[in-house]
């Protein structure tokens, strides 16, 4: 499944941009490119107040997009709001969830999201110095701590691997899953740096 890995979705995007329109290029879902106009929006308008916990397709200073198995995807909308907003495959709102805060589902600094091939949604908690870990509905179904500190993650498919960069540490680790990987007690989710 092709996923969406764009930082900022502002001018200056590395590789992106630099037209009349400033169009980038986000991403391609079963054919179609995914593309955000800073004329037009993806979502919201030119002019429009951003984003707050309660809105449903407006946005303040998100960090990343993934999308899942079925062709839905999430906005990881962390800097200011602490949420991840879901959206059907056609775009239209079906959720969403999280606060700003130190438990469970909640974040501080949601800096990334990332979608496995079950569906699993991995959530960036930057300042929480952990990845939680969801179902497709927002529930809550393990979490990572200890990792460092997630500023980027990325799903690997042909590796079954999710990639996360360590933004203080500078590093990249892998957290491996299934029958290529060597798991054991020191190292249950095989994280390699």
């Amino acid at each position: 499944q092709p996923q969406l890995h764009a930082r900022g979705l502002g001018r200056g995007l590395p590789g992106v941009g630099g037209g009349e329109q400033d169009a980038e290029q986000l991403g391609r879902q079963d054919g179609r490119l995914i593309e955000r106009r800073q004329d037009e929006g993806l979502f919201g308008a030119p002019g429009q107040r951003a984003g707050t916990m309660e809105s449903k397709d407006v946005f303040n200073r998100p960090t990343g997009v993934a999308f899942g198995p079925g062709g839905e995807f999430y906005v990881s909308d962390g800097y200011v709001n602490s949420r991840v907003v879901k959206f059907g495959r056609d775009g239209i709102y079906q959720k969403q969830w999280g606060k700003n805060g130190k438990g469970d589902a909640e974040f501080q600094i949601v800096h990334d999201v990332a979608v496995d091939s079950k569906g699993r949604v991995y959530v960036a908690d930057r300042e929480n110095h952990r990845v939680q870990i969801f179902d497709a509905e927002g529930k809550l179904l393990d979490k990572w701590t200890d990792v460092g500190s997630p500023w980027g993650l990325y799903y690997a498919s042909r590796e079954n691997a999710i990639y996360m960069c360590d933004g203080y540490a500078n590093r990249v680790l892998q957290a491996c899953f299934g029958a290529g990987c060597h798991n054991d007690d020191q190292n249950p989710l095989n994280l390699r740096v």
